[in-house]
């Protein structure tokens, strides 16, 4: 079982030098520290459990695979060679599972189907016809440069919806601050709380039982985000319903529909060109474990309509994969250019899709300003309300 050591050593110019390594155990991660020809070497345990493979990793190794191939450096070393530059523990032994079945004689492809954790279905259908065709290097790089730019998406998305949590979060954080130091002043001021408005009884009742119960409350919370942090993990039922509930908004939806339009058609295009049959590229969408419903029956649909013969732009939902997307494989039909088309459709189309994103980025702010002003201003009507009633009084 391979273990992590963090060691401490001295190089050749006498700096001092401080890295990770993996090893079967204390003397083998010391013998590899000294084949590095470092001297002074301190060697101490460092424990990953909780370490997660990050998806820039395998993007990583992805390029850096298809880069040493191209300089005609034979596969199993080029494994060995990226294997041992690795730091994460799992990454490490995911790697060298991988170059175990290549020594036992297994074809890449076929190593990859054993150890198929961070490698898509898709992909390694690609792997397999490019290591017949000769050019695996180039695959590769194909493949590596797709998953860059999904990934890069990703980034730009959690990026923007990092903003307004962060915004809801501290004025959700103030609303409580308000309702537990400051409506108590007010509900000991107000002598007669039957004759309080609606409003300002509310939050009196609100605060009381926050004061009360905030141990509670505070448990209740923490269940609920990891529940539904779990229920979002584990589950592809709670996926589609979050999927279904967010495409109500139309921003969003046009943004879910072009971000799946441009998936589906970047790795149509990248299969095609690797030479995979039209219909098996189709295929290899067909996963009951993704949470987008509503494509896996467009993929369905799409298969059954090339089974009895309809073309590919007729058996295309303009809801799910929007209307452009049947202009563009219509002329991909009649001219047989499906694999040019669709790339050249989801280029044009990720544009776009940055600029939704940046606009969704854009309608987000004063929304938040809204939501947050309405809440703020509820607590402060609430508060002032019985005191605007007295002055009317007069």
């Amino acid at each position: 079982m391979n273990k992590c050591y963090q060691f401490r050593a001295k190089n050749a110019f006498n700096r001092k030098v401080k890295s990770t390594i993996i090893a079967k155990n204390k003397s083998d991660a010391f013998e590899k520290i000294y084949q590095q020809e470092y001297d002074n070497i301190k060697i101490s345990r460092q424990f990953q459990t909780f370490s997660k493979i990050k998806e820039n990793e395998i993007n990583i190794f992805l390029n850096y695979f298809a880069s040493l191939l191209a300089v005609k450096i034979p596969l199993k070393n080029t494994i060995t060679i990226l294997k041992n530059q690795q730091k994460n523990i799992k990454l490490f032994n995911w790697i060298e599972n991988i170059e175990t079945d290549l020594h036992s004689g297994f074809s890449l492809s076929q190593s990859l189907k054993n150890n198929q954790l961070f490698i898509t279905y898709q992909e390694i259908l690609m792997i397999e016809i490019a290591e017949k065709s000769g050019n695996l290097d180039l695959v590769l790089q194909k493949i590596a440069k797709n998953r860059d730019n999904q990934t890069a998406l990703r980034k730009k998305i959690k990026k923007i919806l990092f903003y307004p949590v962060f915004i809801l979060v501290i004025s959700l954080t103030l609303s409580l601050l308000l309702l537990l130091f400051i409506v108590p002043v007010f509900s000991d001021i107000y002598q007669d709380p039957s004759k309080l408005p609606l409003i300002t009884k509310s939050l009196i009742l609100i605060a009381n039982i926050i004061h009360n119960h905030w141990i509670v409350l505070c448990l209740i919370t923490i269940m609920g985000v990891f529940f539904i942090k779990y229920l979002y993990q584990q589950t592809t039922m709670f996926k589609r319903i979050l999927m279904k509930v967010i495409s109500i908004i139309p921003n969003i939806k046009n943004i879910i529909v072009t971000n799946r339009s441009v998936f589906f058609c970047e790795y149509l295009s990248l299969m095609l060109n690797s030479k995979v049959s039209f219909t098996n590229a189709i295929a290899t969408f067909l996963n009951k474990d993704d949470f987008d419903k509503d494509f896996q029956i467009q993929i369905n649909i799409i298969l059954e309509s090339l089974e009895r013969g309809i073309s590919f732009s007729k058996s295309i939902d303009e809801t799910i994969l929007g209307y452009d997307l049947i202009t563009i494989a219509e002329i991909a039909d009649q001219t047989n250019s499906h694999a040019t088309m669709l790339k050249q459709y989801a280029t044009e189309k990720s544009e776009k899709l940055h600029y939704q994103i940046d606009l969704l980025s854009q309608i987000l702010e004063p929304l938040l300003m809204v939501i947050i002003g309405s809440l703020i201003g509820f607590i402060l009507i609430g508060l002032y309300m019985p005191i605007f009633n007295l002055g009317s009084n007069f």
